[in-house]
């Protein structure tokens, strides 16, 4: 018998063993997807996410032959299709490969479809053979749940917080305005909206409880040694249920497999400890997904369950009315010191407003919202004039710790923004952690602090007098970059910015500059008024203090009080030369009429055309020729094949060409005559699409680069 089981466990083991690197394999293996990169192709597929629709555009997953695919619908047309989960449908679809912009402080979006199994992005093209082949529920049910909950939810309610109450049930974030996410931001609530562990966590306990009461009266009373085994099999079935309503987010899974074996040790009625469940299901969880170690949601949810049982290890159980204020209010306090490091890491940012954020918002989302909404929810399909009246109760209440969590959000000392740490930093940091909620008897606990404070003095250090780092910022098809000396700060246009959502300015500047511990900029140079380059630009001006504002489009920016970018305007910071060249005031295009920018420092220089083409390229080679010569030069108007003439490109006389554009761009920039023109005058290149975010360090001797790829 004891071999018996050893083999079976060796059994276990290789087959976990195999699933794992299957998973790993897939990561790295390329998809099958390639082959239909960027051409049209009719594809048969089934609908398996909750469809997300935004201002311009439907998403949803679709599992097709090839692999999973996430597609858009832009426009309005999603709408006559009438997407729902499990539909089987056959699309005319343009592929592309999946990609994620690479900035420091950015979101890697890339490795999130990786870590979530999808092979490559699609958008559907217009096709009467577009067309819904059938509808098969069992290929995507819970979704299809989902689907049918939110459906109901929004014909029967109008309520502003209809898109928290489908995230508290169903976990479809979607309808989340971006000001309700910025409240919750500040107060460092957002783990309320998603469904998590301690979502998970209460549904298990609240059926246990209902389950043991119920059965304990049913049952006779030498059989009630049943109800509690039954209890605990009915409330995580509950709980269960309740996940895959979020679509079984790393979270949830956590919060499940702990369940799991939480009841099987109670079951057999074994002596167990919360750290041998807690390992366990680290392990459990890397077996059936070993990608998951890259997500931010796999280290924050571990971290919190890993902080609460070291932290509270050694609370007593006094029955005093102090110690048991001290027991309510000390597990939001060990999460919200414990969380400080990766907060940091992650987010740039410490809630000062979270404890007391916390500690009002989860005992009323726990024990009264969460609870009563999907009670309403159930009655929506039951009894639907009951769900709503319910609802309506429920606006109330909600409407009340609305109110608190905007006034604390709105308060200007919320929190501090701090730079991303370094990893030494990072270390020293959690040391710092566990000797705060270290046993008396451990020496060293007075210096906890002190171990915290690096992580304000981590961010890298401003350049030194004499040399200026400069990041052209991969924002996808358009142009940021960030200039800094040792004490000043300069950015050169602000990305693109798109009606569904994306914004270079939040998005991209703003955690850059956060990472690097930047909270000021003295001048902000907007080339012209097109969209990829101006589109961010408000988001900087309304979220930073910016003393400076200049521009050629000074229509656009009028409520700002912008500067012109007067032609050979000089100003000298810390050592570096900055001057505008004299551009084209006036020109059917506007893309000519861009501020022309050049920064040197002893015999290095750097040029910044903007969006010029032909015309303005020969407005500068005839008047401003002298001023020309660079070593590097942003490329003109990405590259495009009606810029970067062979005359403009003899005057400069450049050694690297750094071209900001968009990955698989509809424009096709750089062009290849322009790419080919380049390489002719053996000009080194470098481009965000492939390489990411290009730091360039700019001093007398040299410019020495990097890339974040």
């Amino acid at each position: 018998m004891k071999y018996l089981k050893l083999f079976v466990y060796f059994l276990l083991l290789l087959g976990a063993a195999h699933h794992m690197s299957d998973k790993v394999a897939n990561y790295f293996r390329p998809s099958k997807a390639r082959h239909f990169y960027n051409q049209k192709k009719d594809m048969t597929g089934f609908i398996v996410s909750l469809p997300e629709v935004f201002a311009s555009r439907t998403s949803f997953l679709f599992k097709t032959t090839v692999g999973l695919l996430k597609v858009s619908i832009y426009g309005r047309t999603a709408e006559k299709y009438q997407l729902t989960p499990g539909d089987k449908w056959e699309f005319k679809l343009k592929l592309k490969p999946i990609h994620g912009l690479l900035n420091p402080g950015g979101f890697d979006y890339k490795r999130h479809l990786l870590i979530n199994g999808i092979s490559a992005k699609a958008y559907v093209v217009a096709s009467p053979n577009n067309h819904k082949i059938g509808h098969y529920w069992y290929q995507s049910p819970a979704n299809l749940l989902r689907y049918h909950i939110k459906k109901q939810l929004l014909s029967i309610s109008s309520s502003p917080f209809n898109g928290i109450y489908l995230a508290l049930t169903i976990g479809d974030r979607s309808l989340l305005n971006k000001k309700s996410w910025g409240v919750f931001q500040r107060t460092g609530t957002s783990h309320l909206i998603a469904i998590s562990g301690l979502h998970v966590g209460l549904v298990f306990g609240l059926i246990f409880l209902a389950m043991r009461f119920i059965l304990g009266l049913l049952l006779a009373v030498e059989s009630r040694f049943v109800a509690q085994p039954s209890a605990l099999i009915c409330a995580f079935i509950g709980a269960f249920l309740y996940s895959a309503l979020a679509g079984f987010a790393i979270s949830t899974i956590r919060a499940l497999i702990m369940l799991l074996l939480l009841c099987i040790f109670k079951l057999k009625r074994e002596a167990f400890g919360l750290g041998k469940i807690f390992f366990l299901t680290v392990i459990i969880t890397l077996i059936i997904n070993p990608l998951s170690c890259l997500a931010v949601s796999f280290w924050l949810s571990f971290s919190a369950v890993a902080a609460l049982i070291y932290g509270l290890s050694g609370n007593n159980n006094s029955t005093t009315m102090f110690s048991k204020v001290k027991t309510f209010f000390l597990p939001q306090w060990v999460i919200f010191l414990c969380l400080i490091p990766l907060n940091v890491f992650y987010f740039n940012q410490i809630s000062l407003v979270s404890l007391v954020a916390n500690s009002i918002a989860i005992p009323v989302m726990s024990f009264v919202i969460i609870p009563l909404d999907l009670i309403a929810i159930t009655l929506l399909f039951l009894c639907p004039g009951a769900g709503h009246g319910l609802f309506l109760f429920i606006n109330i209440l909600f409407g009340w710790l609305w109110q608190a969590l905007n006034w604390m959000a709105g308060l200007s000392y919320w929190g501090i923004l701090m730079p991303k740490p370094s990893f030494i930093s990072l270390c020293f940091a959690v040391i710092g952690v566990l000797l705060l909620f270290a046993p008396k008897a451990i020496p060293g606990r007075t210096l906890s602090v002190c171990y915290l404070l690096g992580l304000l003095f981590s961010h890298p250090p401003p350049p030194p007098d004499g040399t200026a780092r400069i990041m052209v910022l991969d924002v996808g098809q358009g142009l940021a970059c960030v200039i800094q000396t040792h004490r000043h700060v300069l950015i050169y246009d602000a990305g693109p910015s798109y009606p569904g959502g994306f914004d270079a300015g939040k998005s991209v500047i703003i955690p850059f500059l956060q990472s690097y511990g930047i909270t000021q900029v003295d001048k902000l140079v907007i080339s012209h008024g097109d969209s990829d380059h101006a589109g961010g630009a408000k988001s900087l001006l309304n979220n930073l203090p910016i003393k400076t504002l200049e521009t050629s489009a000074l229509k656009s920016f009028k409520a700002y009080h912008p500067k012109p970018c007067q032609g050979n305007q000089k100003w000298q910071w810390d050592g570096i030369q900055f001057q505008y060249l004299k551009h084209l005031m006036h020109s059917k295009n506007r893309n000519d009429i861009s501020c022309v920018l050049k920064i040197s420092v002893g015999k290095q220089s750097i040029l910044f055309p903007g969006d010029i083409e032909k015309e303005g390229e020969h407005y500068l080679v005839v008047h401003q020729r002298a001023l020309l010569p660079a070593t590097l030069l942003i490329s003109p108007h990405h590259g495009s094949k009606t810029s970067s003439t062979p005359a403009f490109l003899a005057a400069v006389s450049p050694k690297i060409v750094l071209i900001s554009a968009g990955f698989n761009n509809r424009f096709h920039h750089p062009s290849k005559q322009v790419v080919a023109r380049y390489k002719k005058r053996g000009l080194t290149l470098y481009n965000t699409a492939k390489n990411g975010a290009i730091e360039v360090i700019l001093s007398e001797k040299d410019a020495l680069i990097t890339t974040q790829q």
